[in-house]
């Protein structure tokens, strides 16, 4: 119930991320097209040969005949009797591409056909005719430029059509519950994967996450919150925290569990600190270390924890908190001053909560 909005964000962030990548790529091949074609037709010399070899393999006298792959190069062929631009060609060869993708049924070993490896060669030969006519009429630059594009959009489509990522894209599969099982995957390389697809804003969200549901871990644990099951937490979601916190956002993550320590320590009354200095009990965070949903109210879904969390004050005090070393004699101010920041973060979310 509180995660969904979030989660729904999640979601949104891979989708925007998605179309950004996409976009920036394929503005650069359109450009691309649109200038090569004005060069005029591309040579088919590797294409040509291609598809005679495998037509001839097809249909080879005493073997029996693969018609079905026959019968896709003579639509090929028949669409190449028109002279060909680079424009025309691309999209005969992604059309192309379709054909061989569907030549072996799913079910079938990993062993390729003999009929899709010779139509493979078709393709690779189309894929060489391009790319000898854009070496040929681009310079360096555009070149790469267009290698590079070629190649993001090609991982784009990976990505997306041979991960878990695709049926939360494709079918709109945003329940918290099918979101969550993406995120807390203990699969390293899926971790990796979602994180690259995410935009900043969506990290920020599946950070509070994982901040929300180690929290809440500890406070179901007799012993609640300390430096040692809080150590323990962050192990055993180790593939969230090593794919989504790095350099600050680790620093900030210490930060954070050095302040919620100290706040169970101070509740109850002033504790003297490792270095005989005193924590302020009356400024200590009681609800957000009891329950962080609860002292929000309203604002307390984990959007909210993401604000909080990822809030300039906040973000920068738990900073300089998780780089303070525990025997420093400005390590107890550091923990009142992000207890404060914490606060004053609260009371704002609040406050917006209650305008809307």
């Amino acid at each position: 119930r509180y995660g969904e909005y979030s989660y729904d964000a999640i979601v949104a962030s891979l989708r925007a991320q998605r179309d950004r990548v996409k976009n920036a790529a394929g503005a650069v091949l359109q450009r691309t097209g649109t200038r090569l074609d004005s060069r005029g037709n591309v040579n088919l010399a590797n294409t040509v040969p291609a598809i005679n070899q495998a037509r001839q393999e097809l249909l080879k006298p005493g073997v029996i005949p693969s018609t079905n792959a026959a019968d896709d190069l003579d639509q090929l062929i028949g669409a190449l009797g028109t002279p060909q631009t680079f424009t025309t060609l691309k999209e005969n060869r992604t059309a192309f591409r379709e054909i061989v993708d569907s030549t072996d049924n799913a079910d079938r070993s990993q062993l390729t056909s003999r009929a899709k490896s010779l139509l493979q060669d078709v393709y690779a030969g189309m894929t060489r005719d391009m790319e000898d006519f854009a070496r040929a009429n681009l310079n360096p630059q555009q070149f790469t430029q267009w290698q590079r594009a070629n190649a993001v959009y090609a991982d784009q489509a990976r990505v997306m059509t041979r991960s878990k990522l695709k049926n939360v894209l494709d079918k709109g599969d945003v329940t918290p519950e099918s979101v969550k099982n993406m995120l807390f995957s203990q699969n390293p390389s899926e971790q990796r994967l979602l994180y690259s697809s995410l935009t900043n804003e969506g990290r920020a969200n599946a950070r509070s996450a994982i901040v929300s549901k180690i929290i809440n871990d500890l406070n179901r644990r007799a012993s609640g919150v300390s430096p040692n099951s809080f150590a323990s937490e962050l192990r055993k979601y180790n593939a969230q925290v090593n794919a989504f916190f790095r350099g600050g956002e680790r620093r900030q993550l210490e930060g954070l569990g050095r302040v919620l320590d100290a706040t169970r320590r101070a509740q109850d009354a002033s504790v003297t600190t490792p270095t005989g200095q005193q924590l302020i009990g009356g400024l200590s965070i009681t609800g957000l270390y009891l329950d962080p949903v609860a002292t929000l109210g309203t604002a307390g879904t984990v959007g909210g924890l993401a604000r909080l969390y990822e809030s300039a004050p906040v973000r920068s005090a738990l900073l300089r908190l998780g780089s303070m070393p525990p025997d420093s004699s400005r390590y107890a101010q550091s923990v009142l001053n992000a207890q404060i920041a914490i606060n004053a973060a609260i009371e704002k979310e609040r406050g917006q909560s209650a305008e809307k």
